[in-house]
């Protein structure tokens, strides 16, 4: 619901961003999400970092390292994922090392939508182009 009210609100230009994370505090929905991050669980620490990302409130990176580089791809391509969405330090670390070995059409999707997500705040890295 939070979600939702959230949404309408960004539609509107009338999102209280402050208000909205008073609400997360004040509700521990963070540290509810977070909790369900440390689950051994596949599933259900699946369904966290995607709440998570959604929740766009920050990223503590420690929760999710267990995460980026698991053996599980779906776990493993989801916590990149929300790791690139929100990320302020180094969001596009896993773009220099290489990509995953199954780089599918959902991949290349979440990654655009990131990508736009990013340009529309004015958030992406500055490109260097080199001269022959």
């Amino acid at each position: 619901m939070i979600l939702e009210v959230r949404d309408a609100l960004e539609v509107k230009k009338t999102l209280n961003l402050i208000n909205y994370k008073n609400c997360l505090e004040t509700l521990k929905l963070m540290a509810f999400w977070e909790k369900r991050l440390r689950t051994s669980e596949l599933m259900v620490r699946k369904n966290a970092l995607q709440t998570v990302g959604l929740l766009n409130n920050g990223l503590n990176t420690g929760l999710i390292s267990k995460s980026v580089f698991h053996k599980n791809k779906h776990l493993r391509k989801a916590a990149r994922n929300v790791h690139t969405d929100l990320d302020s330090y180094n969001p596009f670390r896993f773009m220099e090392d290489n990509f995953d070995e199954s780089f599918t059409k959902l991949d290349k999707i979440r990654l655009h939508a990131t990508l736009v997500k990013r340009y529309n705040e004015g958030r992406l890295p500055k490109v260097r182009l080199l001269t022959g």
